[in-house]
């Protein structure tokens, strides 16, 4: 069997492969650096030529029927809010509704506006689900539209109503 030789100070060797190395090394950093050079330059220069081309077909906003823009807008808050993420909407308002709050109706409207309906036993609840409501993401200005007090079976309960102005929320992670 033979020995083993374990000797980690290393065996002097030629030191031109060394300097070989590194000068190939530093020669291909330098011909990569000049090659991103000349391409972000073709792709300036490209990109100069084209903006005339873009702004040739851009519409002009003058031009366009003022019926036909207001469609549009209206088209585009509909995409709104079907890319809305709604069961997590909905899941986060049920995991922060306040002890003792029942929400009855949820109704969103094409203007951007909610309307939460719910019945409760005081008027702390109410108040409390309008401040959670406050925190929840895409939903803004939480104001107390109407109440009203009536007794069922002999129990005081209170129906509420909270409109609030309503932004599409969407996940950034999905499209």
């Amino acid at each position: 069997m033979r020995t083993l030789n374990i000797d980690f100070r290393g065996r002097p060797g030629p030191r031109w492969r060394a300097i070989v190395l590194f000068v190939t090394g530093l020669a291909s950093i330098l011909a990569s650096g000049l090659a991103y050079q000349r391409e972000h330059a073709e792709r300036a220069h490209l990109d100069a030529r084209l903006r005339p081309m873009r702004a040739a077909l851009a519409p002009d906003a003058s031009a366009v029927d003022p019926a036909m823009q207001d469609r549009w807008r209206v088209a585009a808050r509909t995409g709104d809010m079907l890319r809305t993420r709604w069961f997590e909407l909905l899941a986060e308002l049920e995991a922060n509704r306040p002890e003792g709050v029942v929400w009855l109706v949820l109704e969103a409207e094409q203007r951007g506006q909610l309307r939460f309906v719910g019945e409760t036993k005081t008027f702390a609840a109410i108040e409390e689900a309008a401040r959670r409501l406050r925190a929840a993401p895409g939903i803004r200005g939480v104001e107390l539209a109407q109440h009203e007090v009536h007794q069922l079976e002999g129990e005081k309960l209170i129906g509420f109503t909270l409109a609030a102005n309503w932004a599409a929320v969407r996940d950034r992670g999905h499209p």
